[in-house]
């Protein structure tokens, strides 16, 4: 990684549970393995879920991993996820992604296709989330500075909320 002050090291990839940010399990990357059609991202979190087939455990996960196909494969499996997605990937709704949808700030858009839920929601940028449990009805509510000490409370698409309220442990 041309950009890291630290080029080479190990990439260790891990599940960490969500409330208090402990690593629950790990895996060290050590090169292409068989069965890694979908790509890498794609066999590492199900590699790292397998155990919780058919649990309805809740994976939340950022934009590295997160893609229809993902998605998908893991509500097969009994395994419910969510995660923020890039705008590049394949099978997103054209008409809602940045690049088309004009929202002002705190406006968004819900898209849903089977039981995948897609939305965008303007904050500083747009922020692509999509889940394979969430309604695409359901709001939730975030706070929101608007100014040095006043706060206010936003309504959002629920799986928005979700992913944030799941990605604070993790980020710790």
């Amino acid at each position: 990684m041309p950009a890291k002050s630290i080029k080479w090291g190990i990439k260790i990839w891990c599940r960490a549970e969500s409330s208090a940010g402990y690593m629950s399990s790990f895996q060290v990357h050590t090169g292409k393995e068989e069965g890694q059609e979908q790509g890498l991202a794609h066999w590492v979190v199900k590699d790292l879920v397998a155990p919780y087939h058919h649990s309805n455990i809740r994976v939340t996960m950022d934009n590295f991993y997160t893609s229809v196909p993902l998605l998908r494969d893991l509500a097969r499996n009994g395994v419910l996820a969510i995660g923020t997605v890039r705008s590049n990937r394949k099978y997103l709704p054209n008409d809602l992604l940045p690049k088309s949808v004009r929202l002002e700030k705190h406006q968004y858009r819900v898209a849903q296709a089977d039981n995948l839920t897609f939305c965008v929601w303007m904050d500083t940028k747009a922020v692509l989330v999509m889940s394979n449990y969430h309604c695409p009805t359901l709001t939730g509510v975030v706070r929101r500075r608007a100014g040095q000490a006043d706060q206010q409370q936003l309504v959002m698409p629920m799986a928005l909320a979700g992913y944030q309220e799941n990605m604070k442990g993790v980020d710790l």
